[in-house]
Parts: structure tokens; C-alpha cells; sequence
């Protein structure tokens, strides 16, 4: 990122506070916030980048405290797809426009919400099908939009797993994610 005026650099710190504080109470909405605010300031590809290099320390502290409660079910076909769907991720954030970009995060912004609001379940008995597409898209986010939460809470949501289970399988993915796309 260029060197950043004041007013930017506190736009980003408060961003940065606000995303923290919906992830603390929630267990998501990170990157749903700080990129969707810090990319009003920002291209969105130096958006992804900050949010990942800050995301990634978060995520790994909570991962760690949380770690006994994960899913491992869900997390040996969620992590796996994610990878997968990472190389795409970069294609695309490298691809199209920093507009394009920015539409990207507030359709997935949205679509999660609306998602969550309405209670949307996924109608299927192959509950490893639902994993993997969610790990590929979330894979597929994170590289592209950042934006990596939505397939993952709504294919927990569809599990019906506890609270417990719900943060700490989405602090793992996370950590997972971030491991692998920081690079």
C-alpha cells in the first residue's frame, strides 16, 4: 500500500475495530467489515491484503484458544476445497477491476445477510458435498474479496452445530486460510 494520509490510516484503524468487534461477539464478520469499509478508501486488493495480514493474527489466537471445540468433520473437507479454490481467487482479484472488486464484496456482503436473516438451510443428506463447496468458495473469497466468512457460516449454519463448535470451526478455517493465502 502507498503511504497513507491520517485520515486513511484512522479509517483502516476503525475499520479494523469494528470487524474485531463483530468477530469477538460473533466469531465472523472480520473481513465482511473492515474490507468493505477500508476498499471505500482503498483499492479492494489492498484491502484483502491488510485485512489478511490483520485477520491472520486474530485468527490464530482464537483458533488456538478455541481449538478443542472445532468441527473436525467439517474441517478435513472444508480446508482441503478451500486451497483448491484459492488459485482461482488470485485469477480473479488480478483480473478484473477494482470496481468489479468492489461489487464482489457487497454481493457477499448481502448475500450473507441475507442468508443469515432469512435462516437459509441447504436441502441435502451428503453433508460432505455441502463442506467442500463451501470450503471452495471460501477458498476462492479469500485470495479475491476477502470476504471468505459467508459459505462457511451458512454450510455450519446448515449443520446445526453448537455455538462452541460454530466459532471455533470458523476460527480454524480461518487460520487455515490465512495461512495458506498470506503467502
Amino acid at each position: 500500500m502507498e503511504l497513507m494520509s491520517n485520515w486513511v490510516m484512522a479509517w483502516v484503524v476503525c475499520s479494523f475495530a469494528l470487524g474485531s468487534g463483530a468477530q469477538s461477539i460473533s466469531g465472523f464478520g472480520f473481513t465482511l467489515i473492515s474490507v468493505s469499509l477500508i476498499s471505500l478508501v482503498v483499492s479492494p486488493t489492498d484491502a484483502v491484503v491488510g485485512q489478511t495480514l490483520a485477520a491472520g493474527a486474530m485468527s490464530f489466537v482464537m483458533a488456538w484458544q478455541l481449538w478443542d471445540d472445532r468441527d473436525r468433520d467439517m474441517l478435513r473437507s472444508v480446508i482441503p476445497a478451500s486451497v483448491v479454490g484459492m488459485p482461482i481467487g488470485v485469477v480473479i482479484a488480478k483480473s478484473v477491476s477494482d470496481r468489479a472488486l468492489r461489487f464482489g464484496v457487497g454481493a457477499c456482503v448481502l448475500v450473507a445477510a441475507a442468508a443469515i436473516a432469512t435462516g437459509y438451510k441447504i436441502r441435502t443428506k451428503n453433508q460432505s458435498v455441502v463442506d467442500r463447496v463451501a470450503g471452495f468458495v471460501s477458498g476462492l473469497l479469500v485470495t479475491s474479496t476477502g470476504t471468505n466468512g459467508p459459505p462457511l457460516v451458512i454450510a455450519l449454519a446448515d449443520r446445526g452445530v453448537s455455538p462452541a463448535a460454530f466459532r471455533a470451526t470458523l476460527q480454524v478455517a480461518f487460520a487455515a486460510a490465512n495461512l495458506v493465502s498470506i503467502p
